[in-house]
């Protein structure tokens, strides 16, 4: 079997060049949003990183591509630039491309060395779904090359347990603010006729 390459893709037109490897992984990954295809990648870097410093990296068999992680520099503070997926509120382009099978562990084992070429000292990835398998096997494999990180979730969703009666749920809350839906409510309906649909 022939060995693993690692690749630094380093502008918009080295994207659009192996954009036939980039696609074909992205076909055979779990990802379904086209925006995680090579030409979107590459306008994302044209419009909102133009003069920042790109490495996409990219994991190579021979002429597959088995793993890519574009990254792009921006400021964290007056003297201090890092990587962060080329991912924004606006375009979330950025994602960890991998293709499930044998493959996978050891492309994302050549990923996971691969950082430690990079020009930044430090990568922040604020949008990762870290709980998704294939951020998973890529901490597995940051951990077994020895690399530092730290997790920090954010944005959970609060749930609602519905597996009881909604006076059941409604005995959780407080006095406080049971008193307050109370009075909410009571509003409500001094504005004029309520109907409620449930879909």
């Amino acid at each position: 079997m022939s060995r693993l390459e690692l690749v630094h893709l380093t502008s918009p037109a080295e994207i659009r060049r192996n954009a036939a490897a980039w696609d074909a992984l992205w076909t055979r990954s779990d990802l379904s949003s086209s925006l995680f295809r090579a030409e979107m990648v590459a306008q994302w870097v044209e419009q909102f990183a133009p003069s920042a410093a790109i490495h996409a990296l990219a994991v190579f068999r021979e002429d597959q591509m088995l793993a890519a992680l574009p990254l792009v520099q921006r400021r964290a503070a007056p003297l201090l630039t890092i990587g962060d997926l080329t991912i924004n509120c606006w375009s979330p382009n950025g994602e960890l491309l991998v293709a499930p099978g044998p493959d996978a562990e050891p492309a994302l084992d050549a990923l996971a060395a691969g950082l430690d070429q990079l020009p930044w000292p430090l990568l922040q990835l604020p949008w990762v779904p870290y709980a998704e398998p294939r951020w998973q096997m890529f901490v597995q494999a940051l951990t077994r090359h020895g690399s530092h990180y730290c997790i920090d979730p954010r944005y959970e969703i609060g749930q609602v347990d519905v597996r009881q009666t909604f006076a059941d749920y409604e005995a959780t809350w407080s006095r406080n603010h049971r008193r307050n839906v109370r009075k909410d409510l009571r509003k409500l309906q001094g504005s004029g006729p309520l109907r409620l649909h449930l879909h």
